[in-house]
């Protein structure tokens, strides 16, 4: 007996030893692609990619090849956005300084700009000067300059003389910190730029009703639209004679802009217009329904947009579900639980998806029954709402579903039977998921692999490892970066 047990411990032994010598060895052969990848990629976006994925394990080899990426350029700016902001994670003072030497080479560096404010230092705002008053700066990057408080202050006073946008960022920026040195600049340009003259308003009113009421009395039509799309905001009643004026205007899309508005006053007049706008498909004006229903006032929103999930208005009633599921309205769920028993698969399909986008478990029961419909369309869209649902309980049948509902409809379901699977989150899902990695299909594999990277264990990192010798370069690194996190690998040196 003795020996029995004495056995039974040493092969236990033997298979933990198994197990962690495979383990290893498929973190050193996850880290080797990584490291191949990074330094010898086709391509600058693959190279990035693998230098990102080693940086968490070996950071001082990483660095390096993120920067070098990051200098040769061609890189769209949510890309490089996005691998700065892993980067700031490691920043050390000698990262610092290389940033800087190169920042003060060349002043258009956006990247290097983004990672120096990360820091936060005020001596770094003469050298970011060059940059932002240049007429080729992204202006969109300006409020990065928050991480110098109001050591920025001055800077930002000279974005006010610059372009409409950079004045109209610098302004808000400039009020949100509490200054004033500032409003004479906005009165003064006010005239020509209706994003100074709101901000203006919003904060001095009795200098800024002048001028926006100036905007809405415009003889550009442009300039009218504008701002009587963007005047409610300031919830000003002073503004709303003028509106109701402006609901008769000869440009129809001035009068919409207005009802829009009037709406935030909790003025409802300009409703039956903005219905009758919604019913127009045929011309530009139409455009208004996806326009003006995600970003109704809620005043407007029972007269206006339940109107429309009333009974099928056609293209209105589709705008009016995917606004409830943006605005993610959950007094709308009664309206649309009736329309999903419209015999219209596009009505049908735009509910379903709304229902998805509000998210109340409570109507998982109204979508479940139309996996069993014999529309395709219907079916991906019961999928995708059962996804964002988190429907736990529905898992051991899209398991199933995962094989043998292509019979019927073709490889093509696979993609939303696994978009709910990896939405939903369970570990349930991995034994089926774990099937479809070697499948012929990268962008379905792709999908698992950043699934495993988040949900499975070293118990998986065999069916991932095939991967690593795959032809396409973004599933080598997708499959490396998933076996470092199945196998929670430590830096390894």
């Amino acid at each position: 007996m003795r020996l029995f047990i004495l056995f039974t411990v040493l092969l236990a032994a033997g298979r933990a030893s198994g197990e962690m010598t495979h383990k290893e060895s498929a973190s050193r052969r996850a880290i080797e692609v990584l490291i191949r990848e990074s330094g010898k990629g086709e391509k600058t976006e693959h190279r990035l990619d693998a230098a990102l994925a080693l940086l968490p394990y070996q950071p001082d080899k990483a660095i390096p090849l993120i920067i070098k990426s990051l200098e040769e350029g061609n890189l769209n700016n949510a890309f490089t956005d996005a691998a700065v902001d892993s980067l700031s994670r490691y920043l050390t003072p000698s990262l610092l300084r290389r940033s800087r030497r190169i920042l003060k080479k060349d002043h258009s560096t956006r990247w290097a700009l983004r990672l120096i404010s990360v820091a936060g230092n005020p001596a770094d705002l003469d050298l970011m000067e060059s940059y932002f008053l240049s007429p080729e700066a992204d202006a969109y990057l300006i409020p990065i300059l928050l991480h110098y408080g109001k050591d920025a202050a001055p800077l930002l006073g000279n974005l006010m003389h610059y372009s409409a946008l950079k004045s109209c960022i610098a302004a808000k920026m400039l009020t949100e910190m509490g200054f004033t040195f500032h409003y004479d600049d906005m009165e003064r340009y006010a005239g020509n730029n209706l994003c100074l003259a709101w901000t203006l308003a919003s904060v001095d009113a009795e200098s800024g009703c002048d001028i926006v009421l100036s905007h809405l009395a415009s003889d550009k039509v442009e300039t009218r639209r504008s701002a009587a799309y963007g005047v409610g905001r300031l919830e000003d009643s002073t503004y709303l004679p003028v509106l109701v004026k402006l609901l008769r205007d000869e440009d129809s899309e001035t009068a919409c802009n207005a009802a829009f508005s009037l709406g935030f006053l909790g003025d409802t007049s300009g409703a039956e217009l903005l219905r009758e706008t919604a019913k127009d498909t045929e011309t530009f004006i139409g455009d208004n329904a996806r326009t003006l229903f995600p970003k109704l006032p809620d005043a407007l929103v029972e007269p206006v947009l339940y109107h429309f999930l009333e009974s099928d208005h056609g293209k209105p009633t589709l705008e009016a579900l995917d606004a409830a599921g943006t605005l993610k309205d959950s007094n709308a769920v009664d309206y649309i639980i009736k329309l999903l028993s419209f015999q219209n698969p596009a009505i049908q399909r735009a509910a379903l998806d709304a229902l998805g986008d509000i998210g109340l478990v409570s109507t998982r029961g109204y979508v479940r029954p139309f996996l069993d419909s014999s529309s395709a369309q219907l079916r991906v869209g019961a999928l995708l709402a059962l996804g964002k649902l988190k429907d736990i309980f529905v898992v051991p049948r899209l398991n199933l579903m995962l094989f043998w509902e292509p019979a019927s409809d073709g490889m093509w379901i696979r993609h939303p039977i696994v978009d709910a699977l990896t939405t939903i989150g369970s570990k349930e899902a991995l034994p089926a998921l774990a099937l479809v990695i070697d499948d012929n299909d990268p962008f379905l594999t792709l999908k698992v692999l950043d699934f495993f990277a988040q949900k499975a264990g070293k118990d998986y990192i065999e069916y991932v490892e095939p991967a690593l010798e795959d032809s396409i370069a973004t599933l080598r690194i997708k499959a490396a970066a998933a076996i470092l996190a199945m196998s929670k690998t430590e830096v390894l040196r």
